[in-house]
């Protein structure tokens, strides 16, 4: 009995810690797709004031994406707290861009990294 009893106690304290783990998982507050028809990814988003911005990259000119120029292109875009479009970007040539990551600025203003696969003239 005295050997069970300590198994008993870490098993309870596993179990205990187990339901508080899972009970401290915060509800989704929205979600909602962005992007075309084609393949488009995110793989930054930030925080700002009044909502978040997002980069990454986008293969065509339809359903939130416009003016893509060939290939993917990076895409930088700007919503408000609920997710909405405010506006959008596409920044490229007739190759392949990608935006890698955005980083707010103190101003108000961003700067954002990525990859260019273009030809040179």
């Amino acid at each position: 009995m005295k050997k069970i009893l300590p198994q008993m106690l870490l098993f309870c304290i596993f179990i205990n810690q187990l339901a508080f783990a899972q009970s401290t998982t915060p509800p989704i507050q929205w979600q909602k797709a962005y992007g075309g028809t084609k393949n488009d990814g995110v793989f930054s988003i930030k925080q700002t004031a009044d909502g978040y911005i997002m980069t990454g990259y986008t293969g065509r000119s339809d359903g939130d994406v416009s003016g893509n120029h060939g290939g993917a292109d990076g895409w930088v875009f700007k919503t408000d707290n609920w997710g909405v479009i405010q506006w959008k970007k596409c920044i490229g040539g007739t190759k392949d861009e990608v935006f890698d990551a955005v980083q707010t600025t103190t101003d108000g203003g961003f700067i954002l990294c990525g990859r260019v696969v273009n030809s040179l003239h």
